[in-house]
């Protein structure tokens, strides 16, 4: 999932998640083309449930502790409360959307799907505005797990093409306001059993980050300590170029 099609993902997260598929690819994987159909409700229904209680939930925490209402929380903040049949129009979406996802996923016969983790490496404090890479999966209920690439920000690899146009005004928002710094990528599986999730990601992980181009320092010898010699070939699902 190299791009949902709602915020792109910034130069080297980009570059990570095409190095990793190289890496992936060379190790014997299969890499499968994925759609990122639906996500743009599914991220809608996200949104409603966050919003469900009318923001009830987190005034009471502000309460206790004497805080206000952060910017970026002002979704809670007017949030209406919604009532018992509304709950349940919501929850009965949500599963339709969810069993969707889940034929889609088990009539393409993949293993598990990376992607982004964020669409940015970094951002400065009170402005991690966009979920989306991770948030879909809280609505269909899958396990994840996130893990370093390897890959590092480098100001002469990750420019911007002079043709990017954003896809909205969240998107470039997001453009506009990140910090190039590290980055992480996503693994996602159709998974109910964390343990087995924890193995591919560790089995993906291994040839990713054991031969991703790590510059020096502390980091880099992490990186290589983390790594285990434990692959197995899986179908993984890939969601862009």
């Amino acid at each position: 999932m190299g791009d949902d099609g709602i915020v792109r993902p910034t130069p080297p997260v980009r570059r990570a998640v095409s190095a990793v598929v190289e890496k992936l690819r060379d190790a014997g994987h299969e890499i499968v083309p994925w759609s990122p159909e639906g996500h743009a409700e599914i991220l809608g229904v996200l949104g409603d449930f966050f919003t469900a209680d009318g923001g009830k939930t987190v005034q009471a925490i502000l309460d206790e502790v004497g805080e206000p209402w952060r910017p970026e929380m002002r979704a809670y903040e007017l949030a209406t409360e919604k009532g018992v049949a509304d709950m349940w129009t919501l929850q009965a979406k949500r599963t339709a959307l969810a069993t969707a996802y889940m034929n889609r996923w088990r009539e393409a016969g993949i293993d598990c799907l990376l992607c982004p983790t964020t669409p940015y490496a970094t951002t400065e404090h009170g402005k991690f505005r966009y979920v989306g890479y991770t948030g879909v999966f809280n609505i269909v209920d899958y396990s994840a797990a996130s893990f370093p690439t390897g890959v590092v920000v480098d100001a002469q690899l990750d420019k911007e093409t002079e043709s990017w146009e954003p896809y909205s005004e969240m998107d470039k928002q997001a453009r506009d306001e990140c910090e190039q710094r590290h980055h992480a990528i996503v693994l996602l599986a159709l998974l109910t059993d964390d343990r087995q999730c924890r193995c591919r990601a560790r089995d993906v992980r291994e040839p990713a980050v054991n031969r991703a181009e790590v510059r020096g320092g502390k980091g880099a010898r992490d990186v290589e300590k983390g790594a285990r010699s434990t692959t197995r070939n899986h179908s993984v699902g890939h969601i862009g170029g």
